[in-house]
C-alpha cells in the first residue's frame, strides 16, 4: 500500500518528532511558556508605564526561577520518558511517568509560580528596593501575586496537557503502547479553567479596585493600567486553555469516531490510542476492550468453524478407513488362500530338490516371503476385526538383519545398505511383522531421500539405559503423560521430533541414517501425518510413518527424528528391552 504524499510526509514528521530530543523540546516550550508570558505582560506594563527600560530588573528572576528552575524540575519529571525514546530505559517506567506527567507538571509549575511571586511581589520590593511596606502597597503587591501565581502556571499546565496528548497518541502509532488511564474528568478542567481563567484575575482585580488608590504609590501610574494588564494577562490564559482542551476534544472524539466507523465496516482488530488522563481516554480504553472482545469472539467462532470442518473431514474420513478395513478383511482372505498354496507348492519343491543345492536355498526364501506374507495378512486381519497384534518374545537382531538382508535387493540400484549389529540377541516383547515394517518403511524413505545422491544408508543396532531424562523433559512440555510429538524447532541448522516417553531401563535402539536431501521445515511438521507424502502418484501413500508412528507406540517404545535441508535425516527407534 502506498501513503498519499501528505499522509507520507505526516509520517515521516512523526518519525522525527519521535526521535532525538524533539520530545524534550515541545516539553520545555510548555514549561518555558511561564517566563514567556510574564515577560510580554510585564513589558507590556513597563512600556505603557513609559518605562521600558524597567523590564531589565526582572530578568534575573525571570532567568534563573521561571526559566532555570522550572526546567530543571521539568527534565527530572521528563527524564524516564526521554530515556525510553532514546532507547536506554524501560518502556514500563516510561508509561507509567507518562499517565501522571500532566499532574505533576501541573504542580511543579505551581510551585515555581509560588515562589516566584513571592520574590517578585513580596520580596523584592522591600529587600531591594526598599519600598515602604503601607496598606497601598501591599494590596497591590498581593494582588499582583495572587494573578501573577494563577495565570503562569495555568498557561502551563494547558501546554503540557497538550504535548502529553500528543506525545501519547504518537508513541502508540509507532509502538502501540498506551499509558494507564487517568482518574481526571472534563467537569474538573472545565472548572479549572473558569477558577484559573476567570475567578483568580477577578479576585485580583476587585482587590485592586477596593483598596489600590487611583494612583499607584509604587508606580505612580493608572490604577487602570494595573487592571488592563490583569485582564490581558487572563484573556490570554483563557485562549490558551480553550485551545487545548478543543485540541484534546477534537483529537480523542475523532479518533473514537473513526474507530467505531472501522468497527461497522467489519474491522475487529481497531485499537485507539489513550491520549488523555479523563473520560475520554477511558471511554477509548473501553473501546479497546470492546474490540479485542469482539476480535475474540470472532477468533473463537472461526476456530469453532474450523472444528466443525475438520470433525466432519474425520467423520468421512472414518468412513473410509472402515469401508477399507472391510474390503481389506475379505481381500485378506483370498489372498491367505493364495499364500497357501505358494507355500504348498514351494514346500514341495524344496523337498524334491538336494540338499546343498541353490535352488532349494532359494526356495526356502520363497517359503520364508510366503511366511511373512500371512503373517502381515494376519495383523490386516486383526486390524479389520479392531484387535490389537500379538506380542512374543522377540529376538530384535535377527529380525533386523532379516529385514536388511531382504532390503538390500529391493531398495534398488546406486543405494548401498550398511548394517551393524550387535553380538549378542537383544529380545524385547513385541511383533515380529511390526519390526519388521518399522525398519523397512524407513529404509524404504531413507533409499528414496538418496537418489542421484552419493553414500549409503545406515542401520545401526545398540542397546543402551535410560534413566529417564528424556521422558522428564518431554513431560515438562506435553504436561501430560503418555505418547506425544514434540516438534523442536528452536535451532534453525536442525530440526527435531520426539515422540513417546520411556520408562527407565534398558532399551534397544534401532538408527537408520541417510545423507539425502532431509526435510524442509513446512515437511518436517507434517512428517508423521497420516497420507502426507512429498513423493510422486504413485510412488507412495503418505502412511509409512504413520504406520511406524502406531506400531512404536504399540510396543511402548518412542523416535527421535533429527533432520535438516539437505543434510540427511536421522531416526532413532526405543524398543524396551525384555529378560
Amino acid at each position: 500500500m502506498t501513503l498519499a504524499p501528505e499522509a507520507a510526509l505526516r509520517a515521516r514528521r512523526q518519525a522525527r518528532w519521535l526521535d532525538g530530543s524533539r520530545p524534550w523540546r515541545g516539553y520545555a516550550f510548555a514549561l518555558a511558556s511561564m517566563a514567556a508570558v510574564d515577560l510580554a505582560l510585564s513589558g507590556l506594563f513597563v512600556t505603557l508605564a513609559g518605562r521600558p527600560a524597567a523590564i531589565l530588573l526582572r530578568l534575573p528572576e525571570i532567568a534563573v526561577i521561571l526559566l532555570g528552575l522550572n526546567l530543571c524540575g521539568g527534565w527530572l519529571l521528563f527524564r524516564p520518558v526521554a530515556r525510553w525514546l532514546d532507547g536506554r530505559g524501560p518502556a514500563e517506567a516510561a508509561l507509567a511517568r507518562l499517565a501522571r506527567l500532566t499532574a505533576w507538571t501541573g504542580w511543579w509549575a505551581v510551585a515555581v509560580a509560588a515562589v516566584f511571586a513571592v520574590s517578585s511581589f513580596l520580596v523584592m520590593p522591600f529587600a531591594v528596593y526598599g519600598l515602604a511596606p503601607t496598606p497601598e502597597t501591599l494590596a497591590i503587591l498581593f494582588a499582583r501575586a495572587l494573578a501573577w501565581s494563577v495565570l503562569l502556571p495555568y498557561v502551563a499546565y494547558f501546554l503540557a496537557a497538550d504535548h502529553v496528548r500528543r506525545l501519547r497518541r504518537l508513541i502508540f502509532a509507532r509502538h502501540g503502547l498506551s499509558a494507564a488511564v487517568g482518574a481526571q474528568t472534563l467537569g474538573a478542567k472545565l472548572a479549572l479553567i473558569v477558577a484559573g481563567g476567570a475567578l483568580a484575575p477577578g479576585v485580583s482585580i476587585a482587590v485592586t479596585l477596593a483598596l489600590v488608590p487611583p494612583v499607584s504609590p509604587i508606580t505612580g501610574q493608572p490604577r487602570e493600567l494595573i487592571i488592563v494588564v490583569t485582564l490581558i494577562g487572563a484573556g490570554l490564559a483563557l485562549a490558551v486553555a480553550f485551545w487545548a482542551m478543543r485540541r484534546s476534544l477534537d483529537s480523542s472524539l475523532g479518533a473514537l469516531m473513526s474507530g467505531m466507523a472501522k468497527i461497522g465496516a467489519g474491522g475487529r482488530q481497531t485499537r485507539l490510542a489513550v491520549q488523555t488522563d479523563d473520560e475520554l481516554g477511558r471511554l477509548a480504553d473501553g473501546f479497546n476492550a470492546l474490540a479485542a472482545a469482539l476480535g475474540e469472539s470472532e477468533a473463537q467462532a472461526a476456530r469453532a468453524e474450523a472444528d466443525r470442518a475438520r470433525a466432519a473431514s474425520q467423520f468421512h474420513e472414518a468412513q473410509k478407513h472402515a469401508a477399507l478395513g472391510r474390503m481389506a478383511g475379505g481381500v485378506a482372505h483370498d489372498f491367505n488362500n493364495i499364500l497357501a498354496i505358494m507355500m504348498g507348492y514351494a514346500d514341495v519343491a524344496r523337498r524334491r530338490l538336494p540338499e546343498g543345492d541353490a535352488n532349494a536355498r532359494r526356495m526356502a526364501e520363497i517359503v520364508k516371503a510366503a511366511e511373512r506374507g500371512k503373517a502381515l495378512i494376519a495383523q490386516i486381519l486383526a486390524f479389520a476385526r479392531a484387535r490389537p497384534p500379538e506380542h512374543a518374545r522377540l529376538d530384535l537382531r535377527a529380525s533386523v538383519a532379516e529385514t536388511a538382508e531382504w532390503l538390500q535387493t529391493s531398495i534398488g540400484r546406486g543405494v548401498a545398505l550398511e548394517l551393524a549389529l550387535p553380538d549378542a540377541p537383544l529380545w524385547i516383547m513385541g511383533d515380529a511383522t511390526g519390526a519388521h515394517q518399522v525398519v523397512a518403511n524407513l529404509c524404504v524413505n531413507a533409499a528414496h531421500a538418496m537418489r542421484g545422491r552419493a553414500g549409503a544408508v545406515s542401520v545401526t543396532l545398540d542397546s543402551l539405559t535410560i534413566d529417564g531424562g528424556r521422558a522428564e523433559g518431554l513431560r515438562d512440555k506435553v504436561g501430560a503423560e503418555g505418547p506425544a510429538v514434540v516438534l523442536d524447532e528452536s535451532r534453525a541448522d536442525r530440526l527435531r521430533a520426539h515422540v513417546g516417553l520411556l520408562r527407565p531401563g534398558p532399551h534397544a535402539r534401532v538408527t537408520v541414517r541417510d545423507a539425502g536431501t532431509g526435510m524442509a521445515p513446512e515437511v518436517f511438521r507434517h512428517v508423521f501425518d497420516p497420507y502426507f507424502t512429498t513423493k510422486p502418484v504413485g510412488e507412495g501413500t503418505g502412511l509409512g510413518l504413520a504406520a511406524v508412528l502406531g506400531i512404536v507406540t504399540q510396543h511402548d517404545g518412542a523416535i527421535t527424528l533429527e533432520t535438516a535441508p539437505g543434510a540427511g535425516t536421522m531416526f532413532e527407534i526405543f524398543f524396551p528391552l525384555t529378560d
